[in-house]
């Protein structure tokens, strides 16, 4: 890896670059020389448009709360994780966070600006932990937190990854046959009187016929375009998820449970409520579901109970909001919010299960009806030919 290093060099201040393994290492090489370091920055490389499993933020952020547990200095525990991790990009991560402890920053701020990689909740927990004295407990929590997401995602995945392979098959053979194959029927058939099926399928392989290039230009471009305007707005994808008809309700269900269970996590670390509504708060991209709850932190902050607040927001269903009035009461609110998080996530997966029993037999409809568009539009006229 390469890096921009600025130093002190016989009272002298100098720029360069050099090879290093690690930004550490690159500190080393300048020592060495006599070198005062003073800023060392990682030239970007093809290492950073490599992904980052999530599984593997997961056990360094597991690790680095064992260690830290253990009484382990926290810049020897992130040179260790730096020394083990199997990710040349997450290494590069750790190596960078190590360094800028050591110019001063805080851990949060030096895990803020790789927020892109571990989310805004690890960065917005991680800062929590190191104000309440309690970073161990806190990555405990969020690293269960984080592998819970991981599992929904998984089965949200699993669910659509069969359905997603059939529907893709059926149109790929359709558009082939329509392409490749039906131009072949042409000339039997010019001369006779067509039913409507046959002239359906002329007309759609003509059409892929000679605007196939634009066809494919066209829908290249609209679905750049579409990512260009997600791109362009944080949450916007998520918004337009949020107005599909029944999976919107799937993704809702999702944060919901989400968010009771970091508000949960939370409270069960000693973060002050208030505190504790914002950091969950700020861990959803949405933009729609991040102002609903706003109004919730802003009736917080005017000094309204838990469930009233909640009920600004409008997210949340009436028995939900009864249970945490009645928890307020009884001083169990993180057993409430436990309870109403397995809920909602016990609907979303009664919703993914919907979801995949309707997918099914739609798909199997489909494709009964290309077969059967097919076949009318190819028998029905070689049998009038016949008779």
């Amino acid at each position: 890896m390469k890096y921009k290093v600025k130093y002190l060099q016989d009272n002298q201040l100098k720029h360069s670059t050099l090879k290093a393994q690690s930004s550490q290492d690159a500190k080393n090489i300048l020592l060495s020389k006599g070198c005062t370091p003073l800023e060392i920055k990682e030239i970007p490389s093809l290492l950073a448009f490599l992904p980052i499993p999530k599984s593997q933020i997961i056990a360094s952020l597991y690790q680095l709360s064992m260690m830290i547990s253990s009484c382990i200095p926290l810049s020897h525990a992130l040179a260790l994780l730096e020394m083990n991790c199997p990710n040349p990009r997450l290494k590069t991560i750790f190596s960078s966070i190590a360094n800028n402890l050591e110019n001063g920053s805080s851990l949060s701020e030096a895990f803020s600006a790789y927020t892109q990689v571990f989310g805004e909740l690890s960065v917005a927990m991680i800062h929590s932990g190191s104000k309440s004295g309690k970073l161990a407990e806190t990555l405990r929590l969020l690293v269960d937190e984080l592998e819970t997401q991981e599992k929904h995602k998984k089965a949200i995945k699993k669910a659509l990854l069969y359905p997603s392979i059939v529907l893709f098959s059926t149109l790929a053979c359709f558009v082939f046959i329509l392409k490749f194959v039906l131009p072949n029927f042409v000339e039997l058939f010019i001369h006779s009187s067509l039913p409507l099926s046959t002239r359906i399928l002329f007309f759609l392989s003509d059409f892929l016929t000679h605007h196939s290039l634009a066809l494919g230009i066209g829908i290249l471009g609209v679905i750049c375009g579409t990512l260009v305007w997600i791109k362009s707005k944080r949450g916007r994808g998520e918004d337009l998820v949020l107005l599909i008809p029944y999976v919107g309700k799937i993704l809702k269900y999702s944060y919901l449970q989400r968010y009771c269970l970091s508000l949960k996590m939370l409270l069960d670390s000693a973060i002050p409520l208030l505190q504790a509504h914002y950091i969950a708060q700020s861990s959803f991209c949405s933009a729609k579901f991040h102002h609903a709850l706003s109004l919730a932190y802003e009736a917080l902050q005017n000094g309204k109970s838990l469930s009233t607040s909640l009920k600004e927001s409008k997210l949340f269903e009436s028995i939900d909001l009864a249970l945490l009035e009645i928890a307020q009461k009884s001083g169990k609110v993180e057993e409430i919010l436990g309870v109403i998080s397995n809920q909602y996530g016990e609907k979303m997966q009664e919703r993914i299960e919907g979801l995949i029993a309707v997918i099914e037999p739609l798909l199997t409809l489909l494709l009964g009806g290309f077969i059967l568009l097919l076949a009318l539009g190819i028998f029905v006229p070689i049998w009038e030919m016949g008779v």
